[in-house]
């Protein structure tokens, strides 16, 4: 069975944890690599990406995250975490650079402007899913070889591309696990 890790250094990393206690699924949080030596798959979630960030940095975790990456672990990036994982972010190269993606942060408003709108989900077969937008990054330009999953108002949301699998909204605050799944079991 496939080790879930959950990246733990800052975020609203706890908010995941309730997928995996529902679906029964090993996940472990990882502060260091020591502990992400042992995942298969990291889910890197909201919260402050300048932050997270600079903790990757402090605890020589870039370097770590990219070789496992080449080793075959898969990547979620949530909110932030997409932030994190994206090649060029506001109009600067980034640290990881996992995905070939230019994304703005903050480009719906602050937080005073996060909103919750249903949208459907074809390549999931949703319909009418909330999708939480929290001073949510958006999508501005996408490399040949990524994969458009979902948009709104024509703006990529969702996309993936080999290893790495990217929402800009928080499926975890939704009581659904469609998104996890999908990343668990079929990503």
């Amino acid at each position: 069975m496939e080790q879930i890790g959950l990246l733990a250094i800052q975020g609203a990393y706890r908010d995941h944890v309730k997928f995996f206690d529902k679906k029964r699924f090993k996940c472990s949080l990882v502060r260091n690599n020591s502990e992400l030596k042992h995942v298969d798959k990291l889910i890197i979630p909201g919260g402050e990406s300048t932050v997270i960030t600079k903790y990757l940095r402090k605890y020589n975790m870039v370097d770590s995250i990219k070789e496992k990456i080449d080793d075959g672990m898969k990547v979620w990036g949530i909110c932030a975490g997409s932030i994190v994982v994206s090649k060029i972010v506001d109009g600067k190269k980034n640290d990881l650079s996992l995905i070939d993606i230019e994304v703005k942060r903050n480009a719906y408003g602050r937080q005073k402007n996060s909103f919750i709108v249903n949208c459907d989900v074809n390549f999931l077969n949703l319909k009418k899913f909330p999708h939480y937008f929290i001073r949510a990054p958006r999508i501005i330009k996408t490399g040949k070889s990524v994969e458009i999953l979902n948009e709104f108002k024509g703006d990529p949301i969702c996309v993936k591309n080999d290893n790495i699998f990217i929402t800009t909204f928080h499926p975890e605050l939704t009581e659904r696990s469609d998104f996890h799944e999908y990343f668990l079991e079929r990503f």
